[in-house]
């Protein structure tokens, strides 16, 4: 059986243009990888992707006693961490085997050189400004009266537009299968998270609000 893993990163910057080009990865970044190679071990095969504009990352593995090693899992971790997030995606390695040119940086900012990206991803995004009806502000606000809830990890994902919210949860230290809450594929802040983003539309329309009761990021919102 293949089981599949999803997280999502927000430390990874790639530089524009080819796929041959660094990918600059940060400490954080790195030991998410290290984790899903403690996954696989010695003996079960499994690939890892990341998406090219560093928003996510996506593994697959095998968790049977016996498995079918094969080119099969990086095309199944890439289509499945292009699904997850509505953008490109590149398999960053398989198995163990590390298939693009990267570099550990402990400051995103003091990478450098003629592929280093132009700006950090994170660290530099400038404020962002959206314009919402008092319909989605309500949305909100009922979001954040139910993320007090500490039994489960809340995430609310915002449309660009400004259109609409949608939020997602999933308990916490679950053990059993719900829904797309999955203990196995990831931290329930993890899965509440993507699902948050996928369920407003993916990462080219919608943009995380809020994890829990704290907002991520610096996003202005205004009620028009």
């Amino acid at each position: 059986m293949i089981v599949l893993g999803l997280a999502l990163v927000l430390s990874v910057a790639v530089s524009s243009g080819a796929r041959a080009e660094k990918y600059f990865i940060d400490r954080a970044v790195w030991a998410h990888f290290q984790s899903y190679l403690k996954t696989i071990g010695k003996i079960r095969p499994g690939a890892y992707a990341i998406t090219t504009d560093g928003h996510g990352a996506f593994y697959v593995y095998c968790q049977e006693t016996r498995c079918m090693a094969g080119p099969g899992y990086g095309q199944e971790a890439r289509d499945r961490c292009e699904r997850e997030y509505g953008t490109d995606c590149v398999v960053f390695a398989v198995r163990n085997d590390i298939k693009v040119d990267y570099e550990i940086v402990d400051d995103m900012s003091a990478a450098s050189g003629p592929s280093a990206p132009s700006a950090p991803l994170v660290a530099t995004a400038p404020a962002t400004r959206i314009t919402i009806t008092s319909a989605v502000q309500a949305d909100i606000d009922a979001y954040l009266h139910n993320a007090h809830s500490a039994a489960r990890a809340w995430a609310l994902a915002i449309a660009k537009d400004g259109s609409k919210v949608e939020s997602a949860s999933c308990a916490v230290g679950g053990t059993y299968t719900e829904g797309a809450c999955n203990p196995t594929h990831g931290s329930a802040q993890e899965l509440a998270r993507a699902r948050a983003v996928k369920e407003c539309g993916g990462a080219g329309s919608c943009v995380l609000l809020y994890l829990g009761e704290k907002k991520v990021g610096d996003i202005e919102v205004v009620v028009q």
